[in-house]
């Protein structure tokens, strides 16, 4: 997306035929509907009636969307001293001018500059702001116009890079005390979801509820929103995680006061407790006995389960065979699947998906956060991923065996593995793709079984590594040149 000066999208609202305004738009990346480009129109018009210069519209960016969240602002301008956001309505009530201004201050003190919030109104051309409180207040064209002129302009060569994910992506077990402060906000998919599945808590309309979605789409953060909100309102949540227990997990319930447990914990939990709602994270995971005590437990107290599932993040044959998902989709439900994805990054997806399926081509994508290397040592790669460490890139291993000593144990540092990320997100991330891997004849990435290594599939923990990236992937190949040249191949090069 370019900047535009409003002087000129003005001057081309009224002396262009739409058609052509609307190609001159999409020149700088602008697309707005009818109505939404009168009113702007209404607004540039009155403020070019009061002293104000046409150079000193310029640099403004309209209908800029963050990719991630589907967060829009319709008029903004980058500056030396401070950020300046204009919401144009043609009507709306204060409360939601209130709202949308004091999310839109959140998302942009991310930036790390002072921000000036207005909304103009295009049928009573009134002006509302924002004071240091957060609270709504009247203004007027002169203060927006001061605001405007005082202001010190700067060129954005890259609007996307300014927006990066770890600055307004919370996530509940890797920025807890964030999640706990409420300092987040959920995206329509999640706001719509959240509003139902509260309704059918509150009117016990129907036991279960189902959370499908792939990762980077707010499974856990909506889940535990949820939780939030019940544990707020003094009800006793149970909160079962089908995988190792995380630090932010042990966060919640030590400094929180939090309910939460692990899958093998469960059958203990619901015989010691009374719970009031129920909520199961990672349940692909689960065994058939735990699932099927939660399905009682929630079944003779007469409660509420959430189930939140990604049917695609399992480790083993055994949880394929066991269809989670399935069983529950049986039970008595409403579903709700999440499909916008708000963690990883659309260059990191089409990666994955890339690399997982040699059939998914995406061409004329530019990986400039995918890294490439290849190592043949053993122990050159073993430095290399400590440092790594060093420089602060999550480094994923592979959960290996307790009792046998395995070809990928040579190489791997540190505690973290496949198992302990479950629901996890990390900026950066680094995974070994080892002499393991191949493609089948249909051309999807599967593993081979290392004689001793536990049932858990490497393919199926590589997944579970990547997705868990919200910025940058490194990817190791080691002692495998058919994967290398098959990355080589993703990346265009």
């Amino acid at each position: 997306m370019k900047a535009i000066n409003l002087s000129s999208y003005a001057d081309a609202f009224k002396a262009l035929k739409v058609e052509q305004f609307n190609r001159y738009l999409l020149y700088f990346g602008i697309s707005v509907k009818q109505q939404e480009g009168n009113d702007i129109n209404v607004m540039i018009s009155e403020l070019l009636e009061s002293e104000i210069l046409s150079v000193q519209m310029s640099e403004f960016y309209i209908g800029y969307t963050i990719p991630q969240i589907s967060k829009e602002f319709d008029l903004l301008r980058f500056g030396a001293n401070f950020t300046l956001n204009i919401e144009v309505k043609n009507n709306s009530s204060l409360e939601r001018i209130q709202k949308q201004l004091s999310q839109n201050r959140y998302y942009l003190r991310a930036l790390g500059q002072p921000v000036k919030s207005f909304a103009y109104v295009a049928q009573t051309q009134e002006i509302y702001t924002l004071d240091n409180s957060e609270t709504l207040i009247k203004s007027n064209i002169t203060d927006l116009i001061n605001v405007i002129k005082t202001q010190q302009p700067k060129i954005v060569p890259e609007i996307d890079a300014l927006f990066k994910p770890s600055e307004y992506l919370v996530s509940p077990l890797n920025a807890t005390e964030k999640f706990i402060g409420g300092n987040y906000f959920l995206n329509g998919s999640q706001l719509s979801a959240r509003s139902e599945i509260i309704k059918i808590i509150d009117q016990k309309t129907l036991p279960f509820i189902a959370i499908e979605g792939k990762p980077g789409t707010g499974k856990t953060l909506l889940t535990f929103d949820i939780a939030k909100h019940y544990i707020d309102n003094g009800w006793n949540v149970g909160i079962i995680h089908c995988g190792m227990l995380s630090d932010g997990h042990d966060i919640l319930t030590n400094n929180h006061g939090w309910n939460v447990y692990s899958a093998k914990e469960s059958n203990a939990a619901l015989a010691d407790n009374e719970f009031d709602l129920i909520i199961v994270d990672e349940t692909q995971r689960i065994y058939s006995g735990q699932l099927n005590n939660i399905v009682d437990y929630v079944t003779t107290n007469s409660i509420n389960c959430i189930f939140a599932y990604d049917r695609d993040q399992i480790f083993t044959s055994d949880e394929i065979f066991r269809n989670t998902a399935g069983v529950i989709e049986q039970l008595n439900h409403k579903k709700y699947m999440l499909t916008d994805k708000i963690r990883t990054n659309k260059e990191i997806a089409s990666f994955i998906s890339n690399l997982f399926n040699k059939r998914n081509v995406n061409p004329g994508i530019e990986y400039k956060n995918i890294h490439l290397r290849y190592f043949n040592s053993p122990y050159a790669l073993e430095d290399y991923l400590k440092q790594l460490r060093k420089n602060d890139w999550e480094v994923i291993n592979y959960t290996s065996s307790n009792r046998n000593f395995l070809t990928y144990d040579k190489y791997q540092v540190g505690s973290q593995n496949a198992h302990k990320v479950i629901g996890q997100e990390f900026d950066r991330v680094a995974a070994v793709i080892n002499q393991h891997f191949y493609y089948n004849g249909e051309g999807i990435l599967i593993s081979k079984f290392e004689s001793g290594a536990p049932k858990y599939r490497l393919d199926k923990m590589l997944y579970q590594m990547l997705t868990r990236a919200r910025q940058e992937i490194t990817i190791i190949v080691y002692q495998n040149p058919v994967m290398l040249e098959a990355c080589l191949k993703i990346l265009n090069k």
